[in-house]
């Protein structure tokens, strides 16, 4: 399991992949099978991601709004992969540490 730097309740929420074939070429115009979702351990669906290519195989996954996120958790999200063959591939799992924001409106 992958983990990020701990992530404050409040901020957007972004992470930029590259999303490459088995010879490392990266996959270009794969947005509309690309979907990641931020879920707790018992698998309550947090958020989901929007998926936007941002350049030639590089996608970003945003959400805008976290404000309603919980701190002192940690939060779970892979990225699964539909291909045009409908085969499905799935990332590693990745961690969310959540903590309190100290700088907000």
């Amino acid at each position: 399991m992958k983990k990020i730097c701990r992530f404050k309740r409040g901020d957007t929420f972004v992470l930029n992949v590259t999303l490459t074939n088995s010879a490392g070429e990266p996959i270009v115009g794969a947005s509309a099978g690309l979907l990641a979702q931020i879920r707790t351990i018992a698998d309550v669906l947090i958020d989901t991601t929007v998926v936007s290519e941002i350049s030639s195989g590089v996608y970003q996954l945003l959400v805008e709004d976290t404000t309603t996120w919980d701190t002192d958790v940690t939060y779970y999200m892979d990225i699964q992969y539909t291909d045009s063959e409908d085969i499905i591939v799935s990332s590693d799992t990745i961690a969310i540490p959540v903590i309190k924001d100290v700088s907000y409106v």
